[in-house]
């Protein structure tokens, strides 16, 4: 017999090993399981596309806001930073690429033209514009004409370069307001109509801006989303010019380190107000520096940070302030108590916001010119919020804050120049408020959706608060007779208007309600006819003092879309 060379022999002995081994474990009936000890890392994976989706851009075919609506028509408290003035609207699917749309209103000369166009999205981008223009003509209780207008131009695009995203928009806005002050003595002493008679002014915007987004898919890299905004603002009132320039500069940067999403935001803001004498020339700066990182399990995700926050002002008559730093906790947890069906979430945080002469004109069209400007610090808000779905088509959520404030903007009414005009105050008081909604689906092609708010101020004796509502309710209802016919409409409740501490025996303004009604029937795929009813029930609705909202009036029009898809 010949005798076994080496590599023979080995891989006998391999093989007799490798059967004795499976006798043993078969015998001990046991199971063989490889456990990898890899874990993948974040990195290994894609957190964003290189080729993004590009979103419609252009230009939802909602409902016009048509005539002098309530100001404003869904009231919140807090003050609300300058919103970048660009013309973005949400990314949603079958959007129209073009949209006109006029209409008239007999009772009042309300005449109404919107025209929209944005081009087909590509890989490469899209660009799009926007007109738009309503005025009206009304008269008050003692037969003083009013009237008012607005005017809006936009321009806007988008330009994909590789894994950057170009946003660049133009915006410009004008508004006129002539408005007669209503009030009794007042009216005596202008029976004729002339503007140097009436609050007379004019409000002007332009402001371009730039966003830059990186769609980097390697989670190693620092993905960043950077906005820069001018905004001008010229006002003419009363004779009297007022300039305003707000450079704006925000961006958000994003990482993923191990499993935690970090990311930091950087806000810095530069506002420079000054009348036409520049007798009294008002620059601040305020930055604002915001890290923080998002985690989550199954049931519940959290937000841990904070803000650092540092603004200066120079006033270049008067006493100037030392530069001021704010530090604010971000914190944020929700959890799913019944998934679908319950969630909770908990909030506690902080905020500066600047106040600019552009805000104090969107919230109140008859303050005074030359306004003193002064930042809102909100040292801490806490908020508790419960919402979620039940089983018969219905959506709900209730939630209750706590604010403090510190020079808060209020508004108090003086007499100006024979006129009633107001002078923003700024004050320190904290708020409770509870708001809650809910939104039902019957199994008709009716929605019904309630929301309410209620507040509780609360003020050391000496501060007066004034316009500060009790509560306010809206109820929206939308029927949809057919594919081509549907009805909706809005009945809104602002409560009583208190005047917190004040000195004098004031009464608080009454509460008052609006509802309106719309009609809207798509006679064919590109042609759509409108028919609205504003203030229905005619009532006196008084938001700032001795100036009143609209009164009734109806609007009809058509909408045409030669291009819809």
């Amino acid at each position: 017999m010949k005798p076994l060379n080496r590599q023979t022999r080995n891989n006998l002995i391999l093989y007799v090993l490798i059967l004795f081994c499976n006798y043993n474990w078969a015998q001990q009936n046991q199971t063989f399981n490889i456990i990898s000890q890899f874990e993948p890392n974040v990195k290994n994976g894609n957190k964003l596309s290189s080729s993004p989706e590009l979103p419609d851009t252009s230009v939802q075919e909602t409902s016009l806001s048509l005539g002098i609506l309530p100001n404003p028509s869904q009231f919140v408290i807090n003050p609300e930073p300058i919103a970048a003035a660009t013309l973005k609207p949400k990314p949603e699917r079958l959007r129209p690429k073009a949209l006109i749309s006029v209409g008239l209103a007999p009772i009042y000369l309300m005449p109404i033209i919107s025209a929209h166009y944005a081009s087909q999205p590509n890989r490469n981008g899209m660009w799009g514009l926007s007109v738009s223009h309503v005025s009206a003509d009304y008269k008050t209780d003692n037969t003083l004409l009013n009237n008012f207008s607005n005017t809006e131009c936009a321009a806007y695009g988008i330009q994909h370069i590789k894994l950057l995203t170009l946003q660049p928009d133009f915006v410009y806005r004008r508004n006129i307001n002539y408005f007669f002050n209503t009030s009794t003595n007042f009216a005596l002493q202008v029976p004729e109509m002339d503007r140097e008679s009436s609050i007379w002014q004019q409000m002007q915007t332009l402001a371009p801006s730039l966003a830059l987004q990186s769609h980097y898919t390697d989670s190693t890299k620092i993905n960043f989303n950077a906005l820069a905004r001018s905004q001008i603002t010229q006002r003419n009132m009363l004779g009297s010019s007022e300039w305003e320039q707000n450079l704006l500069t925000h961006v958000k940067a994003d990482r993923w380190i191990n499993h935690e999403h970090v990311m930091t935001e950087l806000t810095l803001n530069y506002l420079s107000y000054s009348p036409l004498n520049k007798a009294v020339v008002t620059n601040n700066f305020m930055g604002i520096l915001n890290p923080y990182f998002n985690t989550c399990g199954k049931h519940w995700q959290s937000r841990v940070g904070f803000k650092l926050a540092v603004e200066h002002t120079r006033i270049t008559a008067g006493a100037n302030t030392s530069p001021l730093t704010y530090i604010y906790p971000d914190l944020e947890a929700s959890y799913a108590l019944f998934p679908g069906w319950l969630n909770a979430q908990i909030k506690l945080y902080g905020n500066l916001h600047q106040t600019s002469m552009t805000q104090l004109y969107q919230t109140n069209n008859f303050i005074s010119n030359q306004v003193l400007l002064k930042n809102t610090n909100m040292p801490l808000r806490a908020e508790f919020k419960l919402d979620g779905k039940t089983r018969v088509k219905s959506d709900y959520g209730i939630q209750t804050a706590w604010t403090q404030y510190k020079n808060a903007i209020v508004f108090e009414r003086n007499l100006k120049f024979e006129r009633y005009m107001f002078d923003p105050t700024y004050k320190d008081y904290a708020a409770l408020s509870v708001r809650g909604y809910w939104q039902q689906e019957f199994s008709l092609p009716i929605t019904l959706q309630v929301s309410g708010e209620w507040y509780r101020y609360q003020a050391k004796k000496e501060i007066q608060l004034q316009y500060l509502p009790d509560y306010s309710l809206q109820f929206n209802v939308k029927y949809q007779y057919s594919s081509k016919l549907s009805c909706s409409g809005i009945w809104y409740v602002l409560g009583r208007q208190q005047f917190i501490n004040y000195t004098q025996n004031k009464p608080p303004l009454p509460a008052w309600s609006d509802v309106n009604i719309n009609l809207e029937y798509q006679h064919t795929r590109v042609l759509k006819y409108f028919f609205r009813l504003h203030n229905v029930i005619n009532q006196n609705t008084y938001r700032w003092e001795n100036y009143p909202q609209q009164q009734f009036n109806f609007v009809f029009g058509a909408s045409f879309n030669p291009l819809k898809s």
